[in-house]
């Protein structure tokens, strides 16, 4: 499952700012990343140098050059760096699609963070972990890894993934009011980012709830969510997706406008059998008491004739 953009950088960040080269976190933060990559190829090339190097090479979707960055850093790292590198590499095997390799790399990586107390850097291999069963569609043990993850973590990016993929296992499971709930807890953590909150994770947390809703069937709620996750669009594939989405809530609306007409059609159509029945019932009981009437006046004449 392919890390967001913010995420990506948020990683860079963390690791450049471990490395202390200033320079080349400016230059990502600017999103000038061959020129990071030409800072980084100036400095000698330490374990440090390379895995920043692979990371920058990765974001630029250079997944070969990345991996060959990550394994000459991995020859002249200590555990503190292997640790690191080793969660880099299940990230790129990830997006290569070998995706056991990318579990293993996670699992390495947090055996060294758990041997080095590094807490925070075994919340995200778990996480990790997680995200891969939830790729090869083992629920279950993806729910186990995710939900230890966020027990571990204080990271809001990182939580407002679990809180999502939860939710999706949930939706799955047809379990519709836990996984709005979960979507619920994913925005929240998205809104106190407050100024720092990215358009796109908004964007996406929206239209997560209203097709949540739509799937339960509550129209206007779905609308209102749709509708605020259009100001967060970026790029044709969130137009599609919202699009799609929208064309979808409208077909809901208009079938449910038909069930509306045909619900008063039938009403009307029983008003008038009922009229009907009962302008009937009040004819014939007119028609009766008539012949009633003819009859004692025809009963009463023959008695005046005896």
């Amino acid at each position: 499952m392919k890390l967001t953009l913010r995420v990506i950088i948020l990683l860079l960040s963390l690791q450049l700012c471990f490395a202390d080269y200033e320079t080349a976190k400016e230059l990502i933060k600017e999103g000038k990343y061959k020129g990071a990559e030409q800072h980084l190829q100036s400095l000698p090339q330490t374990a440090k140098v390379l895995n920043a190097l692979g990371l920058v090479r990765y974001t630029n979707g250079d997944y070969k050059l990345a991996m060959d960055s990550y394994n000459r850093a991995l020859e002249i790292a200590d555990d503190t760096m292997a640790m690191m590198i080793h969660l880099n590499r299940g990230i790129c095997y990830s997006d290569y699609g070998h995706m056991e390799n990318s579990k293993r790399e996670y699992e390495t990586a947090a055996k060294f963070a758990k041997t080095l107390n590094n807490m925070r850097v075994y919340s995200k291999a778990i996480h990790f972990i997680g995200l891969y069963y939830l790729e090869t569609k083992n629920d279950e043990m993806a729910k186990k890894y995710l939900l230890e993850a966020l027990t571990l973590t204080d990271e809001i990016d990182i939580k407002s993934s679990i809180y999502n993929n939860m939710a999706f296992i949930m939706e799955k499971e047809g379990k519709h009011q836990e996984a709005l709930d979960m979507f619920m807890k994913s925005l929240e953590m998205v809104r106190s980012l407050n100024d720092e909150a990215d358009a796109m994770q908004l964007s996406v947390a929206y239209s997560n709830i209203g097709l949540c809703y739509l799937k339960m069937d509550n129209i206007d709620k779905a609308g209102d969510y749709m509708d605020s996750a259009f100001t967060g669009i970026v790029g044709s594939y969130q137009y599609n997706l919202l699009s799609n989405f929208m064309n979808y809530y409208k077909v809901k609306k208009y079938e449910a406008k038909i069930d509306f007409i045909e619900q008063m059609i039938i009403i009307a159509a029983l008003t008038i059998v009922i009229a009907s029945l009962t302008v009937a019932v009040v004819f014939a009981k007119r028609k009766i008491r008539r012949r009633e009437l003819q009859i004692e006046n025809v009963r009463q004449l023959i008695a005046s004739q005896i």
